[in-house]
C-alpha cells in the first residue's frame, strides 16, 4: 500500500522524493505529477514529460531484481490494457520495438527511488509511441497507476520477465567495463543480470 502524494507540476518526481525523504518520509511512498520540467530517464538522458502522460515515483527497499520487477509491473498492467508491450533487457518497455514508458532507478542512503514514465495520450514519434497510439481503451492515469502499483506485487519476477522479454533468444551485444560481450541472451540470473550464451561459455 503507498501514500500518494500529488502534484500538478514538478521538476521531477525523483527529485521531489528525495526532497520527501530528507524530511523524514520512509519507503512506501508514491510521487505523481501532472506534467515534469526535468524528467530523465537512463543515463541521464531526457525524458519528454508532457501533460497527457503517467509519471510517478515509488519509494521501496532495494532488491536485486528491482529492475526486471518495475518493468515486469508496467508491461504487465499495459497487457492487461490490450497493448502488446514487451521488455527489452533491462526494463525499456516496447510496442512494436518502440518505446511507451521509461523507467529510472536510483539508490538514495537505505530506499530505491523507482521513476516511472508512461505515454499515455502523445503522439506517436518515430521511436515512441503511447496508449492512444496503439488504440488502447480509454483508461485514467489514476486507474492505471493502481494497475501498476498492484503488479509491482509479483511474486515471480523472473519467469514473468522471460514471458515479456523481447532480449531473451536473440543475439545482443553488451557492453561492459572489462569489454564487449556478444551472442544470445538466454537467461537473466538471480541479481538480475543477462546470461549471455558467446558459444564457449554462458556469462
Amino acid at each position: 500500500m503507498f501514500v500518494a502524494y500529488r502534484y500538478p507540476e514538478v521538476d521531477s518526481t525523483q527529485q521531489r522524493a528525495k526532497q520527501l525523504l530528507d524530511q523524514g518520509e520512509e519507503a512506501g511512498i508514491v510521487v505523481v505529477a501532472e506534467e515534469q520540467q526535468a524528467g530523465r530517464g537512463r543515463l541521464h538522458r531526457q525524458w519528454l514529460s508532457p501533460r497527457g502522460g503517467l509519471y510517478f515515483s515509488l519509494v521501496v527497499h532495494p532488491e536485486n531484481l528491482l529492475s526486471l520487477r518495475a518493468g515486469v509491473a508496467v508491461a504487465t498492467a499495459l497487457r492487461d490494457l490490450s497493448i502488446p508491450a514487451t521488455l527489452k533487457w533491462p526494463n525499456d518497455v516496447l510496442v512494436q520495438e518502440k518505446k511507451i514508458a521509461g523507467i529510472l532507478i536510483e539508490l538514495y542512503g537505505a530506499h530505491a527511488i523507482v521513476g516511472i514514465g508512461v505515454n499515455v495520450d502523445q503522439a506517436p514519434l518515430p521511436s515512441a509511441t503511447s496508449l492512444r497510439a496503439e488504440g488502447a481503451p480509454p483508461v485514467s492515469r489514476d486507474r492505471l497507476l493502481n494497475a501498476i502499483l498492484y503488479r509491482f506485487q509479483c511474486t515471480d519476477v523472473r519467469r514473468e520477465y522471460a514471458r515479456l522479454s523481447a532480449t531473451l533468444g536473440h543475439r545482443v551485444r553488451v557492453e561492459q567495463i572489462r569489454g564487449c560481450i556478444e551472442g544470445q541472451a538466454v537467461d537473466v540470473d538471480s541479481q538480475g543480470y543477462l546470461l549471455v550464451d558467446e558459444g564457449r561459455a554462458i556469462r
